[in-house]
């Protein structure tokens, strides 16, 4: 089965695979990160319906959010799980899903800030949950989600290399020629080579993303940054204005190519 689930609010950006920082190139995306928005057409609801309807029950569970960011997801979560251990190597991330927690008046949520090697899972989570996360992307990191004995576990991951358009035009004025997280099939493969077979649902569409020019210029400056690319600002200045509507908001396109998988731990 495939989902097409289309976005026109806030959506998950696309990485690079390689960060020589981790925690200092996420501190500074915490700023222009997606985070949760209420109601029941956004991306990240779309996508946790799914989830649902392939058998995920977060009713009522004690549920693990790996790599969870700003807490798009885990606000959700927490609104029908138990309680909810959200983890990420940023604690600024972690600030802004606090505050949003907050606002929902929601006290189920445990917040840990620690890299996903090093954390130590204080209960074993009745269902983990695990979204477009560099954290799965190592051996040892896809080896912890699987050592989580008798868990229920769902992750989201891109099957193809995808980037914005702003981006992708960005990449190629600078020569950039960046390395992309491309999960899905590695995951699935690796996960039959140790007897799981996962259910595995295709997902595609395409996020259309209005933001201020602040915002997208400081996401496109750390991405750059990233690749050790210095932009002159002027210059970027003038490139992001092809991409200004009539509204004075600025669109990011994306289209992706996503695969849920689905399984119990043995």
């Amino acid at each position: 089965m495939r989902q097409d689930l289309a976005q026109s609010g806030e959506g998950s950006p696309t990485v690079p695979k390689a960060i020589s920082n981790p925690r200092e190139f996420w501190d500074r995306k915490a700023a222009t990160f997606p985070r949760y928005s209420p109601g029941e057409d956004t991306y990240e609801a779309s996508l946790l319906s799914l989830a649902s309807e392939n058998g995920a029950s977060m009713r009522n569970a004690v549920a693990l959010d790996v790599g969870c960011g700003t807490g798009m997801f885990t606000i959700r979560l927490a609104m029908e799980a138990r309680k909810v251990i959200a983890v990420d190597i940023s604690e600024r991330m972690l600030d802004i899903l606090r505050e949003d927690a907050r606002k929902a008046r929601l006290r189920n949520i445990v917040a840990v800030n620690s890299d996903w090697l090093d954390f130590r899972v204080p209960v074993r989570p009745d269902i983990v949950f695990c979204s477009m996360s560099p954290a799965i992307g190592s051996e040892e990191g896809r080896g912890k989600l699987v050592g989580l004995a008798g868990s229920q576990v769902v992750a989201v991951v891109p099957t193809e290399r995808f980037q914005s358009q702003i981006m992708a035009g960005l990449y190629d004025r600078y020569s950039v020629t960046p390395t992309y997280q491309r999960e899905g099939p590695t995951l699935g493969a690796w996960l039959a080579g140790r007897g799981i077979r996962p259910t595995s649902v295709p997902v595609t569409g395409k996020w259309r993303v209005p933001q201020k020019l602040a915002h997208i210029k400081d996401s496109a400056l750390c991405m750059l940054h990233n690749f050790g690319v210095e932009p002159d600002e002027g210059e970027l200045d003038e490139y992001l204005e092809g991409f200004r509507g009539t509204d004075g908001m600025y669109l990011e396109i994306t289209d992706y190519k996503l695969e849920m998988l689905l399984w119990h731990n043995p």
